[in-house]
């Protein structure tokens, strides 16, 4: 049994070379824009919408706000540098960290920072 019939392939090379240009097919190129367009209106579009949601709460933060660092600390702002770069966070009674606001996280809801208080010996 021949699996590889050599007539058939000889008429076809003889008509590949007089076979008409194929016309130029735009569907690849339609696909891919709108494939971009969905990834753009679905993933995209809303992230960057949280994404300046959260940086507007941030940069609104002021001293007497509680916070949430990104290493997971929930404090109290007590003081801003000049240049409002940097915050001095109030963690406990006895113990403050200052902090870039880069690193904030996320304001709190008031209350929150003594709700996560250790217990006084």
């Amino acid at each position: 049994m021949n699996f590889f019939p050599t007539a058939f392939a000889d008429d076809v090379a003889q008509g590949a070379s007089q076979a008409p240009a194929p016309a130029a097919d735009f569907t690849m190129l339609i696909i891919l824009v709108v494939g971009f367009l969905f990834f753009y209106l679905i993933v995209l579009r809303p992230q960057n919408k949280k994404r300046k949601e959260a940086q507007q709460v941030i940069n609104q933060i002021t001293v007497g706000d509680e916070v949430l660092t990104n290493g997971g600390i929930i404090g109290r702002v007590i003081k801003e540098s000049e240049d409002k770069s940097i915050l001095s966070i109030q963690i406990n009674e006895n113990n403050v960290i200052m902090i870039k606001r880069a690193y904030v996280v996320t304001a709190l809801p008031k209350g929150t920072f003594e709700q996560f208080q250790a217990p006084k010996k």
